[in-house]
């Protein structure tokens, strides 16, 4: 039997190639109803995503090859979901990064635009940043989609499959490790 690349055999590769037409077109449309998008306004993020699912799904072949359809199934929706979170992960860091290097910083509260308001400002959103990448997921994946994303608890809900009511005890357990993290008045604990 010849190898083929990634060390997968002619009767893995057919096992594989067949899984991938059985439930690419499912795979990319989970991955733009996590994303709160349309394929045809974002197909290239889409198809970018599904590859990355894909090239996943090669590296560990043996949560697919010879299982059955559930589990297979079921492994393919854990891969979709963390490939999403990671991508959405990493937009958020791009986000706040260039949020935070605008050559104009916003006004504060206090209206104070000063070189310490501004400096301040930067310390406490890096302070939050990391009180929130500390956080496990999807608690971690549910705050940037409330308060970045601005999505609502229904919308939330639907994407992770669970109540309304959980989305908001999660918030809300979210929201005060956060504060425990940074400290009431914005300085670490």
């Amino acid at each position: 039997m010849r190898t083929e690349p990634y060390g997968l055999g002619e009767a893995e590769r057919d096992e594989l190639a067949a899984f991938y037409e059985e439930t690419r077109e499912r795979t990319a449309a989970m991955i733009c109803k996590l994303l709160g998008v349309s394929f045809a306004e974002h197909r290239a993020l889409t198809e970018d995503l599904t590859q990355e699912v894909y090239l996943k799904v090669i590296r560990y072949r043996k949560r697919f090859l010879g299982q059955p359809e559930e589990l297979r199934w079921g492994n393919l929706v854990m891969m979709i979901r963390n490939v999403v979170s990671n991508y959405r992960r990493h937009a958020a860091k791009l986000r706040f990064t260039s949020a935070d290097s605008d050559e104009h910083p916003p006004d504060g509260d206090d209206g104070e635009t000063g070189p310490e308001a501004v400096l301040l400002r930067e310390e406490t959103a890096e302070r939050v940043r990391r009180a929130v990448d500390a956080l496990p997921s999807p608690a971690r994946e549910i705050v940037i989609e409330r308060y970045w994303f601005e999505r609502s608890y229904e919308e939330i809900g639907a994407m992770y499959g669970i109540k309304r009511a959980t989305v908001g005890t999660i918030l809300h357990r979210s929201l005060e490790k956060i504060g425990k993290e940074i400290g009431e008045d914005g300085r670490e604990a």
